[in-house]
């Protein structure tokens, strides 16, 4: 007997027109969620982190559109090697002893330097998966000062041990993983050739 079902290109009978909606609709979300990479790392951020990235664009769009032939400031600078460091240094060798603090971090975490050694970025990744989670950038208000209850280490060390960024990776994964978050983490990767 001769199965007179018509097949569809997944070979299966009967699926027809709807099946092929379902795929195209699985494979639009499958794109909605492609994250952002670089070297082979895929890369997500944490919204502390999102908040100063946005904050420090948008003071750099208002001094460009004051002056927009005049030299990059100090804020463009700093955006640029922030970028530079999520989005090419760091995920070329994430776990490379230059990114190890010692025990100025807490456990499982790491941190990139910039501006002169004064800014640090911190961040954790799962080797496996090759994902990067960026958590948080210090700022002017606590910049690297080696023994101050506002030096840049202890201001994390204390945010980390009040659970904001969370100590546990799946809870920071899942935090950058929020599709408000993710939406953000997005614009600014495909914002940093800008800020080159």
């Amino acid at each position: 007997m001769v199965d007179r079902k018509p097949k569809t290109k997944g070979g299966k009978a009967g699926a027809g027109r709807a099946g092929e909606q379902r795929q195209g609709a699985a494979d639009a979300s499958a794109a909605a969620t492609t994250l952002p990479a670089a070297h082979g790392w895929s890369i997500l951020m944490h919204p502390l982190l999102l908040e100063k990235i946005e904050t420090l664009t948008a003071v750099v769009a208002r001094e460009r559109a004051k002056e927009p032939h005049g030299a990059p400031g100090p804020n463009a600078k700093l955006l640029g090697h922030l970028l530079d460091l999520m989005f090419d240094k760091i995920p070329q060798r994430p776990g490379d002893p230059i990114y190890r603090g010692g025990d100025a971090l807490p456990a499982g975490w790491f941190r990139g330097k910039t501006g002169n050694g004064r800014y640090r970025l911190f961040y954790r990744f799962d080797s496996t998966a090759r994902l990067i989670v960026y958590a948080w950038v210090n700022d002017e208000q606590n910049l690297r000062t080696y023994g101050s209850r506002t030096d840049a280490y202890a201001v994390f060390r204390d945010m980390v041990a009040d659970g904001t960024p969370p100590k546990d990776w799946a809870a920071l994964r899942a935090a950058a993983e929020d599709t408000t978050v993710l939406a953000r983490t997005k614009r600014v990767a495909t914002s940093r050739d800008a800020h080159r």
